[in-house]
């Protein structure tokens, strides 16, 4: 694995769930509910959105991080993807992970 990614309650590329809560208290509640590791709720992608994003730290000195010609939100997410995939490491979803994530 390169990158690895959680899903959140706001985000694109499928990689959003709604828990249903109402307050900061309720969020941390159900997200300690929900965050239990499960590998058969990881999948792997061609793309991830990276708001949260975790990178093996050898992939991230390799890719030298995210490009700067993309404006953050802007196709960098798509950039860096494809950057590890052509280095032979896969992205993952970790759909047994949530993190808190509203808008941008």
């Amino acid at each position: 694995m390169g990158m690895v990614v959680p899903v959140c309650g706001y985000s694109s590329n499928f990689q959003q769930v709604d828990l249903g809560y109402r307050d900061l208290n309720e969020m941390q509640a159900k997200a300690e509910q929900y965050n239990r590791s499960n590998p058969a709720l990881w999948e792997e992608r061609m793309r991830l959105i990276t708001y949260t994003s975790l990178f093996r730290t050898d992939v991230q000195k390799r890719i030298g991080g995210f490009d700067e010609d993309f404006n953050p939100g802007a196709y960098d997410d798509d950039a860096i993807s494809f950057r590890i995939r052509r280095m032979g490491y896969k992205l993952v979803l970790a759909a047994d992970t949530y993190v808190h994530h509203f808008g941008s």
